[in-house]
């Protein structure tokens, strides 16, 4: 299919949060067994949970889990970058608009610029050609989108 789409490889997306030896191992795991790339995202807490946490308790977490990442596997900067676009976040600051080329498959079969973006979305039992066409429309122009899609998209 991404070879069908202009899209040579694919790689899983893993929303991080709280990361465990657990989580770790498994993604060692299948990164030996099927050499898949990890893009990884900081998770996006909601304003209920933000407000549980003060901003430095959250930034605090997501650099342990930056941490035992780097640690482990070795990181590029982009996971660094998603982190200041969270700072950018929390200060109001952030750009919502999506320019990103990746597309994002998610559970029920839909392609989407943004995993959390439910209205924007091709469905890839369509015809190649509608697939195509689908996937043209939503690289038409730059989307608004919402903040947890927007620290996705400035890669």
């Amino acid at each position: 299919m991404f070879d069908a789409l202009g899209h040579g490889r694919a790689s899983l997306h893993v929303t991080v949060w709280e990361l465990e030896d657990a989580d770790l191992e498994a993604m060692a795991a299948i990164d030996t067994a099927f050499g898949v790339e990890f893009e990884l995202s900081p998770l996006l807490l909601t304003d209920h949970q933000l407000k549980k946490a003060t901003p430095e308790a959250v930034r605090s977490r997501y650099a342990d889990d930056l941490a035992a990442l780097r640690d482990r596997f070795g990181l590029s900067d982009r996971f660094t970058d998603a982190l200041a676009a969270l700072d950018r976040s929390l200060a109001g600051t952030l750009d919502r608009t999506c320019s990103s080329d990746r597309l994002y498959l998610s559970p029920r079969g839909a392609l989407r610029r943004c995993p959390y973006d439910r209205k924007n979305e091709v469905d890839v039992r369509l015809s190649r050609k509608d697939v195509a066409d689908g996937v043209r429309a939503l690289h038409a122009s730059p989307s608004a989108v919402g903040s947890r899609c927007a620290l996705l998209c400035g890669e």
